[in-house]
């Protein structure tokens, strides 16, 4: 009777791991770029979200999206030249 749970979850997990394959495959891998914030005003209070904060010191790499792309239109962050990885996807 102890190894029915085991083997339940063994199988549930089996299937978690597939779907995630499957959606990693069919999912667009968004392009990422790595950011500085204009100053640390932006740093205590501007995240992504997807919920990825700023760290206390130093870029973070955010989605090259919608938000990113506005927050960089409007001069509250910028791009950093040397970490930045900006391939289309």
């Amino acid at each position: 009777m102890t190894d029915e749970p085991t083997i339940g979850f063994q199988i549930r997990q089996k299937y978690i791991e597939a779907r995630k394959a499957r959606l990693r495959k069919i999912t667009p891998q968004r392009a990422r770029v790595r950011v500085l914030p204009a100053n640390e005003d932006f740093r205590m209070v501007l995240k992504h979200p997807s919920g990825i904060r700023f760290p206390e010191q130093g870029s973070v790499e955010w989605p090259l999206d919608k938000f990113t792309r506005k927050r960089i239109a409007e001069g509250d962050i910028t791009v950093e030249e040397n970490g930045g990885r900006r391939s289309e996807g």
